[in-house]
């Protein structure tokens, strides 16, 4: 069986926890490191936002344009 047919099968709270879980091992490996880069990228979009350069949007909002988007 696929995970993906395994995940269709679970419950909202059982994908979160299984979520928590996938997380959780990924950052306990040690073969596992966030590249330097995404840090710097973070900082740039937060002093954009502090700066009033960019603005945040309502998730599910932005979810919606991102699909619209690759469709």
């Amino acid at each position: 069986m696929s995970y993906q047919k395994i995940i269709k099968n679970l419950s909202p709270s059982e994908k979160i926890q299984l979520m928590e879980e996938l997380w959780d091992e990924i950052r306990s490996d040690n073969e596992y490191s966030t590249p330097a880069w995404h840090g710097d990228v973070l900082k740039e979009r937060d002093e954009a936002l502090s700066n009033g350069e960019i603005g945040n949007r309502d998730w599910k909002i932005a979810k919606e344009d991102i699909r619209n988007s690759l469709s």
